[in-house]
């Protein structure tokens, strides 16, 4: 839990060197890779058993999208939707209950990137 506490941290203090032009400059030439990878293993940990955990994850998944590109925050999208989807069917509440407060947290974060997204979470039965 610590672990995911501190590298909450990190991305909230140094997320624009994620997000910089000047990768180069830095020497970081696979920033788009090591996004992808934070983001790949923080949803992992949204399926945790611990409550704690899932909450912590959430808050470093909205200090992420804060400096996600387009493209990176569209996967991050599409997999939300699609757990969403299976938890509620499934009935496991408590887990969707982490991925609405996912969602929120997202959207306090990146509130623009995610309006195109409005209708797919709210009113499914809308954008199919």
């Amino acid at each position: 839990m610590d672990t995911i506490d501190i590298l909450s941290e990190v991305i909230l203090r140094f997320g624009h060197l994620l997000a910089s032009e000047e990768k180069a400059s830095i020497g970081i030439s696979s920033v788009p890779a090591l996004q992808k990878s934070i983001q790949d293993n923080l949803l992992q940990l949204l399926n945790h058993s611990r409550p704690a955990v899932r909450k912590k994850t959430t808050t470093a998944l909205g200090h992420l999208v804060a400096h996600t590109p387009d493209e990176l925050f569209s996967q991050l999208m599409t997999k939300l939707i699609t757990e969403l989807k299976t938890k509620e069917s499934s009935g496991e509440y408590e887990k969707l209950r982490t991925f609405i407060s996912c969602l929120s947290t997202l959207r306090y974060f990146n509130n623009y990137s995610i309006l195109q997204y409005y209708y797919k979470i709210f009113f499914p039965h809308l954008s199919d």
